[in-house]
């Protein structure tokens, strides 16, 4: 009994490592660099998938984080210019009212943004 436990644990723990090695890997970014970022399908008003549920493969996505994202991206010195890739949208107007607001920001910052 103790070694299915010890067992279950160390898989857990290797799901955990792996999943954050993957989350948070570094990337080298080099200076006047061009950023993709995609905009697809349904933007929850809520924060981020938690962990566990990330983990177990169920995903949403979060108008929060997609807009943390761009302001990020705003900050960024490295980057240059950004390419939105806009597929369907199923958002109401003031989501994309939001979505426009942080376009403008980064047109502001010199971020040089791309539909």
């Amino acid at each position: 009994m103790r070694t299915i436990r010890w067992v279950a644990i160390a898989l857990v723990a290797l799901l955990v490592l792996g999943f954050l090695a993957r989350r948070f890997g570094s990337a080298s970014v080099q200076p006047g660099s061009t950023l993709l970022f995609e905009l697809s399908g349904d933007y929850v008003e809520a924060p981020d998938a938690p962990l566990l549920a990330q983990l177990l493969g169920i995903e949403q996505r979060s108008l929060l984080g997609t807009l943390s994202e761009l302001r990020k991206a705003e900050r960024d010195e490295r980057i240059a210019h950004v390419v939105l890739v806009i597929h369907d949208l199923k958002i109401g107007w003031a989501k994309a009212q939001e979505l426009r607001d942080a376009i403008g920001a980064l047109r502001e910052k010199g971020r040089h943004p791309i539909a």
